[in-house]
């Protein structure tokens, strides 16, 4: 088994998200030219990849996942290889900043080629891989953090007045929720006697 260890600066639940959404692998994966879902239920998928590596292969494999801590997959269909497995491993590094991935490969490609020589391409592309996983996961972050959220422009709403009363020649103008209500002032009330008594006897 060819292992390989990559650091990615996001949590682990933002590197399981790109490492969960198949579809996309082409996009970013070396070597990925297409990926097809064949089936999907709860943690597991069934994908079709077609990858160049020493040759171009088409396989079928079995993702497993394991939120937001692991995904598995093994090949469950394929002409190319006698068998082809790995796992990758998400652990939060040392000082809380990003996420460590640990990735292991088992490929037995037959007589088709050395032992030695499959381990070391394998290990060049974990290698290739991981680089392309940290830059994927980071361009993700950056493109999600200057898009607004629905519902939002950009710019903070106005505040939105609840309740503002007027004084009229009448009374007051009371406006609650959009609502508005006339009020008329009592002649007795202690608010007219007190303008009474400052516009004096003539009322002026």
């Amino acid at each position: 088994m060819t292992k390989g260890v990559t650091r990615v600066r996001a949590l682990p639940e933002q590197v399981f998200s790109t490492l969960t959404k198949y579809a996309e692998y082409p996009l970013w994966v070396p070597g990925c030219r297409r990926v097809t879902v064949l089936a999907s239920a709860g943690n597991q998928t069934d994908v079709e990849i077609v990858q160049v590596a020493m040759k171009t292969v088409t396989a079928v494999l079995r993702f497993q996942a394991d939120p937001p801590t692991g995904l598995r997959f093994e090949m469950i269909k394929g002409t190319d290889f006698k068998s082809y497995s790995g796992r990758y491993r998400l652990m939060v590094d040392a000082d809380g900043s990003g996420t460590v991935v640990m990735s292991e490969v088992q490929m037995d490609m037959g007589m088709m080629m050395p032992r030695f020589l499959v381990d070391e391409k394998v290990r060049q592309f974990l290698d290739e891989f991981g680089k392309a996983l940290e830059k994927r996961v980071a361009s993700t972050a950056v493109l999600t953090a200057a898009m607004p959220a629905p519902g939002r422009t950009g710019h903070r709403p106005a505040a939105r007045r609840l309740l503002r009363i007027t004084r009229t020649a009448t009374g007051f103008r009371i406006s609650y929720l959009g609502r508005i209500y006339e009020v008329a002032e009592s002649q007795n009330s202690p608010l007219a006697l007190r303008n009474r008594r400052q516009r004096g006897p003539s009322g002026v």
